[in-house]
């Protein structure tokens, strides 16, 4: 019963960590997607180019 009290308190870490890896990756994703914006936004301006052309 103490080893498996023990070994539930290692899951309750592990799955702390892995709660910590997740809020990385969050970050990571965040900060990917930060520079997509920043792609997108002169994207969006280039059909008011082409509108002024035609």
């Amino acid at each position: 019963m103490q080893l498996q009290g023990r070994l539930i308190q290692l899951q309750g870490r592990s799955t702390q960590l892995q709660g910590r890896l997740i809020q990385f990756q969050g970050r990571s994703t965040q900060l990917q997607g930060r520079p997509l914006q920043l792609q997108g936004r002169p994207m969006s301006e280039l059909p008011t180019i082409h509108y002024q052309l035609k």
